[in-house]
């Protein structure tokens, strides 16, 4: 596959936390410590800062993969809207040969069947998209 892509990757990563998510979390553990609640705040912030850290982690890995496989690698992150992030990616004009959706994108419905249908008229590059397998044997 680097082959055909040149030695090169574009990636959008959704992120699955929001920053309206990351913001009420901590305004709740504020309201608790506030409240004299410091164990109940912390083990907010905790379970917030675990969100971020995993997804740290899932970047990381990619980007070791890619590295290791000699592959020049850009990544993008989103918030939660993916179509608008794809449209401006396409719209930059860059050398994209190939855009892939992996499950999380299509199964949670970040990208939505009418998105997507606007997003293959709208533009001449190939997109691929990819479904979990339903059953294993």
């Amino acid at each position: 596959m680097t082959k055909t892509l040149k030695g090169s990757l574009n990636t959008v990563f959704v992120r699955k936390i929001d920053r309206m998510s990351r913001f009420d979390d901590l305004m709740s553990a504020i309201t608790f410590a506030e409240a004299d609640e410091g164990v109940t705040a912390k083990k907010i912030v905790e379970e917030s800062d675990e969100k971020v850290r995993q997804f740290d982690i899932k970047y990381k890995s990619v980007m070791d993969k890619c590295r290791a496989a000699g592959v020049h690698a850009v990544v993008t992150t989103v918030g939660a809207a993916v179509y608008p992030a794809l449209e401006e990616l396409l719209d930059r004009g860059t050398n994209i040969d190939m855009v892939m959706l992996g499950p999380s994108v299509t199964d949670k419905e970040h990208l939505s069947p009418k998105e997507l249908k606007k997003l293959l008229k709208t533009t001449s590059t190939r997109i691929v998209t990819m479904a979990r397998q339903a059953f294993s044997y």
